[in-house]
Formats: structure tokens, sequence, C-alpha cells
């Protein structure tokens, strides 16, 4: 019972359709959880994968493969790392060694 004695009524379907589509959102958050994302973030995908109405996983891979290709400058439509732009591919030797050491200490 809600605020004032109203009854509140469960939106979700109480069909097995409806119940096999909670039990794979559910698996699906379970998905990120393993991955070790924090709550907070599992609850961002949980919200936006209601309202782009996806599995959440499926929008984290989403995001992933976006942000991968805008890192490498490819199009999703191009395939895989052949299409890396030389202008990421960086000179072989650093320029110095304190170049060197910068690098090692970014990754």
């Amino acid at each position: 019972m809600g605020e004032r004695g109203v009854v509140l009524r469960d939106r979700r379907s109480p069909s097995s359709l409806g119940r096999r589509r909670r039990k794979t959102f559910e698996q699906s958050l379970d998905v990120l959880r393993a991955l070790g994302l924090p709550s907070w973030v599992v609850k961002c995908y949980l919200r936006a994968a209601r309202d782009a109405e996806r599995l959440p996983h499926e929008i984290l891979c989403s995001m992933a493969e976006y942000v991968a290709c805008t890192m490498l400058g490819a199009s999703p439509e191009e395939d895989g790392p052949e299409t890396v732009p030389p202008r990421l591919a960086g000179p072989a030797e650093p320029a110095s060694p304190a170049a060197a050491s910068k690098r090692s200490r970014l990754h």
C-alpha cells in the first residue's frame, strides 16, 4: 500500500513473457556487475537501457564501440584494426629517454 491507503498496482506484466524479459534484464545487469562496475554506473546503464528499450549490456557495448572508433579515428562501418590511421601509430622509438619514461607512466 502506498501513501494514504492507496493500493499501488504493479505495472510489470505477470505473463511468462514478462517474467522472461525481467530475468533477461537482470542477467544483463549481472554482466555489468561481474565486470566490476560500481553500483552507480550499473544504475545509470539500467536507466539508459529502460529509456532505449534495450538491455544494459547492449548499451555498454554500443558505447564502448563508439568510444573505441572515436579514439582510433575509424568509423563503425569500417573493418577492424587495419583502419587505424598512421597518426595514432606513433614513432617506433621514443624521441628521448624522458619521453620514454613519460610514456611508460601514462600506461
